[in-house]
């Protein structure tokens, strides 16, 4: 009933024009917050200048240039990261409210403010792609095919920085956007050959990163981990996967991420193993996809578990 109730005040015509009111300022303050005026250094100096003749007060906080700064630390950032929280979720919610048939809101100004972001303040891109990303997921934002592309160059760029190949809050993004494009990879009605070969090439990027040991976080295995059973449900029998998992395996050759199950189920963090035992139950649904008998399917799962109990 409340929501029913929410809805229909969303539709009703007086505060549509309210809430457009709304939603430009909403804008305006997305758009100031993430272009960094609203935190440059010379409006910081201006309003804290009092006009006595002594000269505006200096202050140790200054903006450093994007290159420099890298993946911004969450805490240092979590007032700004709410206020993005509420102007993008609302800007994403609000057409969606609005529209009688609740398709997924196409904002392209919003798209256009998260490219913008990624080209020229990759620092912040943390900041807007995780609440995006969520709001995807949830069906309130819709991302184009052409679009999930641009963000796979745009992404693949930033992973070839180090800094952002061992930001556990960056790959934590990475693992979204490839969340959100499980669903796209499955729409008949869109032209996903790019879409699903940009996916296919940065899952195995992530499973190379994985069976070198190059990720370090438990809490990025564990998101993987969970990525794992995602990509399992959307594609049990992995027939989309456009490389052959029985070629000889080399030390890059880019593999299916089901197969690094075997690799977490004895991960060094009782946490990750745990999460991995539960994902396994569920691949004995699957076997019947890969023309394995249950029974086949559980020696595999064994030979992977771990004997060390005492971590």
């Amino acid at each position: 009933m409340e929501s029913m109730n929410s809805l229909l005040t969303w539709l009703h015509l007086q505060a549509q024009e309210a809430l457009g009111a709304v939603t430009t300022n909403f804008r305006i303050i997305l758009n100031q917050t993430l272009n960094g005026s609203l935190n440059s250094s010379e409006e910081e100096v201006a309003d804290l200048d009092d006009k006595d003749g002594f000269g505006p007060i200096r202050t140790i906080h200054q903006n450093l240039p994007s290159s420099a700064t890298g993946v911004r630390n969450p805490d240092e950032d979590r007032p700004t990261q709410h206020l993005l929280q509420l102007c993008a979720g609302f800007l994403a919610c609000g057409p969606f409210l609005q529209s009688p048939s609740a398709e997924p809101t196409r904002d392209k100004e919003l798209v256009q403010l998260m490219f913008e972001t990624v080209r020229t303040m990759p620092d912040k891109i943390c900041h807007i792609s995780s609440i995006f990303f969520c709001h995807v997921r949830r069906g309130t934002l819709s991302l184009t095919p052409k679009h999930l592309c641009d963000l796979y160059t745009e992404f693949g760029t930033l992973l070839g920085q180090y800094s952002f190949s061992k930001s556990e809050r960056f790959l934590g993004v990475v693992l979204d956007l490839l969340t959100c494009s499980l669903g796209a990879r499955s729409d008949p009605h869109a032209v996903l050959e790019e879409v699903h070969g940009n996916f296919c090439e940065l899952c195995g990027w992530l499973s190379k990163m994985l069976k070198k040991n190059l990720m370090r976080s438990w809490r990025m295995r564990d998101a993987f981990a969970r990525f794992i059973e995602l990509y399992l449900l959307d594609d049990p029998s992995q027939r989309s996967w456009p490389f052959n998992n029985n070629e000889p395996e080399t030390e890059d050759s880019p593999h299916c991420p089901p197969l690094s199950l075997p690799q977490l189920s004895s991960d060094i963090d009782i946490r990750v193993r745990f999460r991995v035992a539960v994902i396994n139950t569920r691949l004995l649904a699957f076997s019947k996809h890969i023309n394995l008998e249950p029974l086949e399917m559980y020696e595999i799962m064994k030979r992977s578990y771990t004997l060390h109990l005492d971590k």
